[in-house]
């Protein structure tokens, strides 16, 4: 299980009396090490978030060392419902940096960082049995105008794509710099300008480098629907709301990276036709699956690029589910962001929302149910101890910390619940599409 983890230490955080360390630790992973802190007086608040994996239900323990030579401990208890997994590389490297635009002298200041990294953690075979071996980030350092501010060693424990946040005093206008190292030799390095002036508002800069029934259900009305964001947790709401702290806007980068680059026969870019994306795609996505002439039925977005890759750029298609489509398909979604969704519906998508309905209502596999007995008659209970949300696109999963296409979630309930593992055809996942969109 992925957990969010924050540690706070009362402290003044003076000259005299400051937290110089916070080390966290857990009772029953492979490898007891989760993080350590080094902190001092500049730091401003003996505090910082990040994101574990925890292998089972067991207590996670922080001691804080004090500048006066005396420790603190403090521990929680952690119930964990599924156990920690391992998730694929993304394509390269990329980072997320936030500060605050503005701020006064001597106003404590956060800023927070997102890199993309797989954190393998040495503990899982791969298909023949054999251990992968390790490689994770094991360190991460910031500097203020050349003073440490913050240092971390990490370990296997730390999620992948390791997300911290930290604090500072903001004394003077200068250079921020990041740094991570890992095995393998694995480094990265960023720098950001920081000006120290006075606060306006509550702006701040975000910095990109380079993410059961058994009565057939009765259909919700649509002024009564609901988004899976409002049955999110106060956790996963604020990692969504906040673009440093979600990892899938490190798949967006990666698709804004795809989208400059020229590729095929034609050594074209998508931006060579399309411009650029804030501005030609916005609604796009909103309006997916879209019925096209040439083919005679709906198409899903994933199928719109590959058909731009085939017919503009004189490309291969992409494999469905390929790191490079569904970062294309996240940066593409990424500027509909907020926008209804507004799919057709006229006399050539009708007979495919209808195929959409009626798989909706399905019963099937070993349990006999439909999708439509748990989105539309138990809404808002909870199964495994997960939410139900209303049958409607959800906002993006955390699970597996990665991109994954709509069809793929709809395939996972099929599966987890019903039994019954749907057909990988484009038809049916046309249908899974559609049947969210009636």
């Amino acid at each position: 299980m992925r957990s969010a983890l924050t540690v706070t230490a009362e402290s003044p955080m003076t000259a005299d009396d400051h937290v110089k360390a916070i080390h966290v630790f857990t009772e029953k992973n492979p490898q007891p090490n989760v993080i350590s802190v080094q902190l001092g007086p500049r730091a401003g608040r003996a505090m910082f978030s990040t994101r574990i994996r925890l292998a089972d239900s067991q207590k996670v323990i922080a001691i804080a060392q004090m500048s006066d030579g005396s420790f603190w401990s403090d521990e929680i208890e952690v119930i964990v419902t599924l156990a920690a997994c391992l998730e694929g590389s993304l394509i390269m490297a990329r980072a997320l940096i936030n500060v605050p635009a503005k701020a006064k002298r001597g106003e404590v200041i956060e800023i927070k960082t997102l890199i993309s990294h797989n954190m393998e953690t040495g503990f899982r075979p791969d298909n023949t049995g054999k251990p992968v071996p390790r490689d994770i980030i094991t360190e991460f350092v910031c500097k203020y105008n050349g003073e440490e501010i913050f240092r971390a060693e990490l370990f296997p424990a730390i999620s992948a794509n390791p997300f911290l946040t930290f604090f500072t005093i903001a004394t003077e206008s200068g250079t921020l710099n990041f740094e991570w190292t890992g095995d393998n030799g694995f480094s990265a390095h960023r720098v950001r300008q920081y000006h120290r002036r006075m606060r306006s508002g509550a702006a701040a800069a975000v910095a990109t480098a380079v993410l059961a029934a058994t009565a057939i259900a009765a259909e919700i009305p649509l002024a009564d629907r609901k988004s899976g964001y409002d049955f999110m947790g106060r956790e996963t709401r604020a990692m969504q709301d906040d673009d440093t702290a979600n990892p899938g806007m490190l798949w967006v980068l990666d698709g804004e990276a795809l989208w400059k680059r020229k590729d095929g026969a034609a050594g074209k870019s998508c931006a060579d036709c399309h411009g650029d994306a804030q501005t030609s795609m916005k609604g796009v996505a909103a309006r997916y699956p879209a019925f096209n002439a040439a083919r005679g039925r709906p198409i899903d977005l994933e199928q719109r690029i590959n058909m731009c890759r085939t017919d503009q750029q004189q490309s291969t298609p992409l494999p469905f589910e390929s790191k490079e489509l569904l970062a294309l398909t996240a940066y593409v979604g990424r500027q509909s962001r907020g926008m209804p969704i507004d799919i057709a519906d006229d006399e050539r998508t009708r007979p495919f929302l209808q195929a959409g309905r009626d798989m909706f209502n399905q019963r099937q596999g070993q349990l006999n149910l439909s999708c439509a007995q748990c989105h539309d008659d138990n809404w808002g209970q909870k199964l495994a101890g997960a939410p139900i949300p209303r049958g409607m696109r959800p906002a993006i999963r955390s699970t597996g910390w990665n991109g994954r296409p709509w069809a793929r979630c709809n395939g996972g309930c099929a599966i987890a619940w019903s039994g019954c593992a749907p057909s990988p055809t484009p038809s049916a996942r046309r249908n899974m599409s559609t049947s969210n969109s009636f």
